[in-house]
């Protein structure tokens, strides 16, 4: 620590005595400035270093640093901040730790530079005086403390640079933010005294201080004036230092007397051997170097940091040092870009330094997160020159577009889209235009599709769900990874495995909620359950609804068991062909799709069927629903429900419900013909001959007189119901017919009685049974059961011969059995009957019809859906089949009543029958007899229909009462159980229903008079078919010859010969089938022919001759010898003389 000492001085006496009109110091450190030397001295030694505020033993630079900053604080603006210049403030450690203090270069107390006067002679060099000339007038403002002076004689030649622009006399650093004045000498040869110019004009300069009026007259000049010394010690000695004017740093002469320079040994320019002096030279070096920043290079010294604004002019400007401006018309997204990114991301070799730097062009160089990405193009202004760097392509055809990493270019993977934003166009580049941000356009890497999109089944999650706080960190080549756990608490526990390095392998997220079974607690009632079976798939990877919630299968179909963790049905048998959408409609319509991503992963159960019909109650120990056909009183997760033995298909489709079809049973209530396969004809499958049911009645009721105790005669066990009156009747039904089985066809309907009489003596004791059909209404004739004496036997009586048996006949409200007693008077006689039975003989399959064959025809994927999903044979394709327009069923129909079957001759219910041949001929050719030029297609009819006109003659491919599975009747063969019977007309409903009324096709066309209902009548003494104006060529031909259907010369020629075949009575139809007739079908093809005439089968050559009286037609087919008067195909059938035949288009029991 120094010494304090006190030495009186007169010097001390004279100095404090000073007007402020004149100062021992030099401007702007002295009394004018308010500065004095108590500013920094607080010992009486002043000439000594003693700063006020002063740490434990400073070092002597340190005690001036300090008092410099005293006020260099930046607290005033025409004292700016200055730091000093070292290897910290510049940031470099290339030269190791050093630094230069302030006294290093600047004197405190006077202009140095003024020294540069010989005072001897008083001359100067000529670049000390930015201007020279003669003190006129003084004009002092002693309250203002400035001083006006009158100024004349400056010769344009002593205005150096831009001092010729007298403005900036008093702003002599116009590119900083603060004002301060040259310095004004007094007297050029002597230097007698110094003044801070505030302001000049033409005429005027206004100095800081009170001037003698004795220096009127007196030459004067202004300096640059900084404080800095003649004289710098450094590391190689002493060196002589000129700072005259702002370029005075450096110097590119040999002397080299630069104040920056005479230092530097180790700079790449302007060393102190006058080395790099080519370094921008005649450039002010604080341009880029500033010295309040300790002349570190700074780049808003030439241009904005960053340049926000469209013009060439501080502070936040595009370039304005003159000859370095580019040309450059706009700032552009310089703001956006340096908020988190430094120059050299774009300006590659070119920021701040670089071979290109601060040469007039704009270098582009993309170098993104450290060169991890380079490269790319920029597109720039028409008017500006440009360098690259780093391989980036320059263009300038003034789109000022750039393609780089950041917006895309690189992002392929990602769907970066938006490659050429444009430098100055903000909305080119705002969110969402490098790559998607809505759920309408996602991005494209990875599963950001399914989870941020919408299509498809996205889940349009928000960007934040996993990318909350995302906005400060991006694009900075992190997948920056958090989930939203405040808007979404439930993902507190969620845990992502991945990489977060942009296109690295991809990691997964686990335990969370939307991969999990869907076992969890729902916002329904507020529940909260933990997370259960938790799927983890990898980012990017594909999944299927099973990966989640499935048993296995990519159905999805969910296969933990009731009541883990929570009431479910999912794995009922019966939901085994019930795919997701059936309940989930609101989700899906297809049962693998999601159609609505706000239903899924929700943590709510969204239920609902394709009809919107289908209510839903939550509850976690099993939920109901109503107004569904499926079941009316199940719970989810429940008992199954009472009515309903669920078994796949069938399980549900037995009776009606709603729009439910009746399959295999009885209506609902007990009533109806029962279900489509208890029918006579079906698809599915070949009957099995033999089958047996025995059923017993379970009520009864009282006829004439009645019996004792008839109910006792409801079962076998010798306990007997009595009559002892001859002639009393008694009535038993309620038998609870259900046939076995899936498919009926009833071949024999028996009556058992067990019973016998007691009497004295031997005699006829007899039951009499009767049976109704029709609910009592018809009943048969009389099967007589002879009783034995005393033990009881049981005899069964064939009523199979009372009516064509169908299902409906057999049903409890119309199979009744009437028993009526007999014996003879006397003596007197007990009739028992223990037991009354009814024995059912059928045709079925002991098999019922499983889930494969059901599926043969229907496709499930939108199962209770309210529409019929037909799948076509050939291709798969599929018809949504709607009863209402029954068209919408053809091409499924036909798919398989083609050439090829169902891809196959075998029939596609694997029921052993095999399409094309006998009695199945017909099922192959249907698609190509419905394309010829004549049939029902051409007169606007489909396959199904009621068998009305315009509609279609097949009811439903379940089943039908009729042959063929058609809506009405067509017998086939016609049935004849003795000669010449009488032909009915409802033989013929299916073909009457509408060949009725027209001219050429009539009933009476075919069958003759009419008369009571039958056809084969004479009438009026009109022989059968004798009708006029018969419009049919099918007539005996009159060759003048005896004709072989004449009967005794009745007959005349030309006879329609419909009545021989249509006609039961005169010929059996091929002898294989007894006493039976021919139909229409057997010559005609209803499905469609290419013969016009009566749409005969077109293998029969039918031609239609008219000469004359003679009107016939002919089968062209050869060998006439054996023809006689029959059409050659005939030959074939029915007249042969060779045997029968079984020709293809034969019909049997089609």
């Amino acid at each position: 620590m120094f010494k304090k000492s006190i030495i009186v001085s007169m010097a001390l006496i004279f100095f404090a005595s000073m007007a402020s009109a004149a100062s021992v110091l030099d401007a702007p450190h002295n009394s004018i400035s308010d500065v004095h030397c108590s500013s920094c001295h607080s010992y009486s030694l002043w000439w000594r270093y003693s700063p006020i505020n002063q740490s434990l033993n400073p070092s002597k630079d340190t005690i001036a640093n300090n008092v410099c900053s005293n006020c260099h604080d930046g607290s005033r603006a025409e004292i700016p901040l200055q730091r000093t210049h070292s290897s910290t403030v510049i940031g470099s450690s290339l030269h190791g730790v050093w630094e230069s203090n302030c006294i290093d270069c600047h004197d405190p107390h006077y202009q140095g530079q003024l020294a540069w006067i010989d005072p001897s002679t008083q001359t100067y060099p000529a670049e000390l005086y930015l201007v020279n000339g003669t003190i006129g007038t003084i004009t002092a403002g002693t309250l203002t403390d400035t001083t006006n002076i009158a100024y004349s004689n400056v010769p344009p030649d002593n205005q150096t640079g831009d001092w010729t622009d007298r403005s900036r006399w008093g702003n002599k650093n116009a590119n900083s933010d603060f004002e301060r004045g040259l310095i004004l000498v007094v007297n050029t040869g002597r230097a007698e005294n110094t003044y801070q110019v505030i302001s000049a004009n033409d005429s005027v300069i206004t100095v800081k201080g009170i001037i003698n009026s004795t220096d009127a007259g007196k030459s004067f000049g202004l300096i640059y004036g900084q404080l800095i010394k003649k004289k710098i010690t450094t590391s190689q000695g002493d060196r002589e230092v000129k700072f005259f004017d702002p370029n005075g740093f450096t110097d590119d002469t040999m002397a080299v007397a630069g104040i920056c320079q005479v230092c530097h040994t180790e700079t790449k320019y302007y060393k102190n051997d006058g080395t790099g002096a080519s370094h921008n030279s005649g450039a002010c070096c604080t341009q880029c170097h500033l010295s309040k920043e300790g002349f570190k290079v700074t780049c808003d010294a030439c241009h904005g940091f960053p340049p926000v604004n469209n013009t060439a002019a501080q502070p936040d400007g595009l370039v304005w040092l003159n000859g370095k401006i580019t040309g450059s018309l706009t700032a552009g997204a310089h703001e956006l870009h340096a908020v988190k990114y430094s120059c050299s991301t774009c300006h590659q070799n070119s920021a701040g330094s670089g071979a290109t730097h601060n040469n007039g062009n704009i270098t582009l160089g993309f170098s993104i997160f450290n060169g991890a990405y380079s490269g790319g193009s920029y597109d720039g202004q028409s008017s500006v020159a440009y360098d690259s760097s780093g391989g980036t392509v320059i263009t300038t055809v003034g789109t000022k577009t750039c393609s780089a990493y950041c917006h895309g270019s690189t992002m392929a993977p990602d769907g970066g889209s938006n490659t050429t934003p444009v430098w100055d166009n903000p909305s080119t580049a705002a969110c969402g235009t490098c790559h998607g941000t809505t759920a309408d356009n996602p991005p494209t890497l990875g599963s950001h599709l399914k989870h941020a999109g919408s299509a498809n089944g996205g889940l349009a999650l928000s960007c934040t769900f996993c990318h909350y706080g995302y906005e400060p960190l991006h694009v900075n080549n992190q997948a920056d990874f958090t989930f939203d756990t405040g808007t979404y608490p439930w993902l507190s526990d969620a845990v992502y495995s991945g990489d977060t390095i942009m296109l690295n392998i991809y990691g997964s997220c686990s335990n969370v909620y939307c991969h999990s079974n869907g076992t969890g607690g729902t916002t329904n009632t507020g529940e909260t359950r933990s997370i259960a079976a938790n799927t983890s798939p990898a980012w990017g990877s594909a999944t299927s609804c099973g990966s989640c919630h499935g048993g296995g299968d990519a159905s999805g179909r969910p296969s933990y068991p009731n009541g883990t963790p929570k009431a479910n049905s999912h794995n009922a048998s019966a939901h085994s062909y019930i795919k997701c959408n059936a309940c989930h409609w609101p989700l899906t319509e297809t049962g693998n799709t999601i159609k609505d991503s706000t239903k899924h992963a929700n943590k709510l159960y969204d239920i609902g069927n394709s009809a919107g019909t289908l209510s839903y109650t939550y509850n976690s120990g099993g939920g109901s629903c109503s107004n569904i056909a499926c079941h009316d009183d199940a719970t989810w997760g429940g008992p199954t429900p009472t009515h309903i033995a669920y078994n796949e298909c069938l399980s549900c489709h037995k009776g009606v419900m709603d729009s439910r079809r009746q399959i295999v049973d009885s209506n609902g209530n007990g009533t109806g013909t029962g279900g489509d396969f208890k029918k006579t004809t079906h698809h599915i499958t070949t009957p099995v001959a033999g089958q047996v049911t025995v059923k017993n009645p379970t009520a009864t009721t009282a006829g004439t007189g009645g019996f004792t105790d008839p109910a006792n005669a409801y079962a076998l066990d010798s306990i007997y119901a009595t009559c002892t009156s001859d002639g009393n009747t008694q009535l038993y039904e309620n038998f609870g017919v259900t046939l076995l089985g899936d498919a009926q066809i009833i071949t024999k309907v028996e009556i058992g009685v067990t019973g016998f009489y007691t009497a004295a003596t031997t005699r006829t004791s007899q039951f009499i049974i009767q049976i109704s059909w029709d609910g009592g209404t018809t009943w048969s004739g009389e099967g007589v059961v002879n009783l034995p004496i005393n033990t009881a036997t049981t005899q069964f009586k064939d009523f199979t011969w009372s009516t064509t048996w169908k299902n409906a006949k057999l049903s409890n409200s119309n199979f009744k059995v009437r028993v009526r007693n007999y014996f003879t008077s006397t003596p007197a006689t007990t009739n028992h009957l223990d037991w009354i039975q009814v024995r059912v003989t059928y045709n079925s399959s002991t098999a019922p019809i499983t889930n494969t064959a059901c599926l043969v025809c229907h496709d499930t994927l939108q199962h209770m859906g309210g529409t019929v999903r037909l799948k076509d044979a050939d291709t798969g394709a599929i018809y949504a089949y709607d009863p209402a327009n029954p068209t919408t069923a053809e091409n499924f129909c036909l798919s398989c009543h083609d050439t090829n079957g169902a891809n196959g001759n075998m029939s596609p219910f694997a029921d052993g029958s095999t399409i094309g041949v006998i009695p199945y001929r017909a099922s192959k050719d249907v698609k190509a007899s419905w394309q010829k030029t004549y049939g029902h297609k051409q007169q606007g009819l489909t396959c199904l229909g009621n068998g009305n006109p315009t509609t279609g003659c097949h009811s439903n491919g379940h089943g039908s009462d009729n042959v063929g599975l058609l809506s009405k009747n067509l017998t086939l063969p016609a049935p004849g159980t003795y000669y010449n019977p009488l032909t009915d007309e409802g033989h013929y409903e299916m073909c009457f229903s509408c060949h009725q009324n027209y001219p050429r096709i009539t009933k009476e066309a075919v069958l003759g008079y009419r008369s009571g209902g039958h056809y084969d009548t004479w009438g009026d003494g009109q022989p059968p078919y004798n009708i006029t104006d018969i419009k049919t060529n099918f007539r005996d031909r009159y060759d003048g010859s005896a004709k072989n259907y004449d009967d005794g010369g009745f007959w005349t020629g030309y006879s329609n010969l419909h009545y021989f075949h249509a006609q039961a009575g005169t010929w059996a139809y091929r002898d294989s089938i007894q006493n039976s007739g021919i139909t229409c079908i057997a010559c005609h093809n209803v499905h469609g022919s290419n013969t016009q005439s009566g749409w005969v089968y077109d293998e029969m050559q039918y031609n239609r001759y008219t000469v004359g009286e003679d009107q016939y037609g002919t089968m062209d087919i050869p060998n006439y010898s054996s023809l006689r008067n029959s059409p050659t195909n005939c030959l074939y059938n029915c007249h042969s003389i060779q045997g029968k035949t079984y020709n293809w288009f034969t019909p049997a029991n089609e």
